[in-house]
């Protein structure tokens, strides 16, 4: 394999995974082939799972194997509905926090309610009180 002429890359999909890094790989022709992980997957200890999609180089001399040289990153749809799943708990986040924000001004104005409630007793009680004294100063 050391002319590029003799090797030929395609697409895959890992169908089985076998022992020492060995998987079944199904081509986008429908072909089964056996594929081995290439020297840098197995250096930087890339995981390659059933159903990730491969690109695997198959030597012209034997069309049943090949090595697995890259693997592809998930699909970005998976990405979307991650980040639909994101975006939908931040809003209810925001509506808890809303309803949170909500309930303390609501208990604020209740409280302000109870303070002029009270003031206004306190002033009807001084104010009795000082007809009160003002009367007993006249008898």
């Amino acid at each position: 394999m050391t002319k590029k002429e003799e090797t030929s890359i395609q697409e895959g999909l890992v169908t089985h995974a076998l022992s020492n890094g060995m998987f079944r790989v199904q081509l986008n022709d429908n072909t089964l082939i056996l594929g081995y992980i290439s020297g840098k997957i197995r250096c930087n200890f890339i995981r390659i799972l059933t159903g990730d999609r491969v690109k695997i180089q198959i030597s012209s001399y034997d069309l049943t194997k090949g090595r697995i040289i890259y693997r592809f990153r998930k699909n970005k749809s998976n990405k979307n509905e991650l980040n639909k799943k994101k975006s939908k708990k931040k809003e209810l986040n925001k509506k808890k926090s809303k309803k949170k924000e909500l309930n303390k001004k609501k208990s604020k104005k209740k409280e302000l309610n109870k303070k002029e409630s009270d003031d206004k007793e306190l002033n009807k009680k001084e104010s009795d009180d000082k007809e009160l004294n003002k009367k007993e100063s006249n008898d």
